[in-house]
């Protein structure tokens, strides 16, 4: 070897030799391995978490679509028993005596009276007590001829309560009352009413169309709108089952080209609105 014929000063003092570290014998150190676990740890700590917020979710979808079916399957099966009721109503086995006549006329215009009181109230609450006597609670109001609709005792307490949003005053000044020949449970109700529109009146408001619409015209005005209301009513026993309500507008028609006679666009624009109902 070289090596061994240099001078033993020059041979201790030669450079060191650079050896190359083997990729094999490399080791990792304890710490990387605990942080990698850990990191593992924490993402499937994550799936977890993911993996239950959806299962959650799913749940509680599930369980808001059965609560929204419930209450359609119970106003349906309201609407199916005012239905049936309709369609047995009147056809007795034996005609009511005359006594047995007047006393069922009595409970049912008892309950017409109730009805304009109720109306009158402005007290959301006071309404609520009122209606237990007036409507079945499987009652149906329809109005108008756009398919409007209320249905159940929530819904009709509920509309009344929204009457608020939309009218400063809403009043029943009379009403006349015609019974369907030869049925004891069947009558057309002419309703005379007068309304306050406030100006900025909600809309979408059930039972209150066009007024919503008519507001920037008629809005918090010192006269009152007066209409006409026709109500084709069916009780069951003292309780109304069935109204329907068709609304004649054509006073408010008549004012409105009266006090805007110099405006034809304001004219033709409350026109259009009472065209709606």
């Amino acid at each position: 070897m070289p090596n061994m014929n240099m001078p033993m000063y020059d041979y201790m003092n030669r450079p060191a030799l650079q050896q190359s570290a083997d990729p094999r014998l490399s080791v990792t150190p304890n710490s990387d391995r605990v942080s990698d676990q850990e990191d593992l740890d924490e993402r499937r700590r994550m799936k977890n978490r993911e993996r239950v917020r959806k299962c959650r979710k799913r749940k509680q979808d599930r369980l808001n679509f059965l609560e929204d079916r419930t209450a359609e399957l119970e106003k349906e099966n309201g609407a199916l028993k005012a239905k049936m009721a309709r369609k047995d109503s009147g056809l007795k086995d034996e005609p009511l005596s005359e006594t047995q006549l007047n006393d069922l006329r009595k409970k049912q215009n008892t309950t017409l009276s109730s009805y304009i009181r109720a109306y009158n109230e402005a007290d959301g609450s006071a309404f609520e007590t009122s209606a237990r006597a007036i409507w079945a609670d499987y009652a149906e109001i329809l109005y108008g001829t756009s398919g409007a609709r209320v249905a159940g005792m929530t819904d009709i307490v509920a509309s009344k309560k929204s009457y608020a949003s939309v009218f400063a005053k809403y009043e029943i000044k009379q009403y006349t009352v015609q019974w369907k020949p030869n049925s004891t449970d069947k009558c057309l109700v002419n309703w005379e009413v007068e309304v306050s529109v406030k100006k900025e009146a909600a809309k979408n408001v059930p039972l209150t169309t066009p007024f919503a619409e008519l507001a920037p015209h008629f809005g918090d005005s010192n006269e009152p709108l007066s209409f006409q209301m026709s109500s084709h009513i069916t009780f069951e026993e003292g309780k109304i089952v069935e109204e329907i309500r068709q609304l004649n507008l054509s006073r408010i028609g008549e004012e409105a080209l009266k006090q805007f006679a110099q405006d034809p666009k304001k004219a033709a624009d409350v026109m259009r609105c009472l065209m709606t109902v």
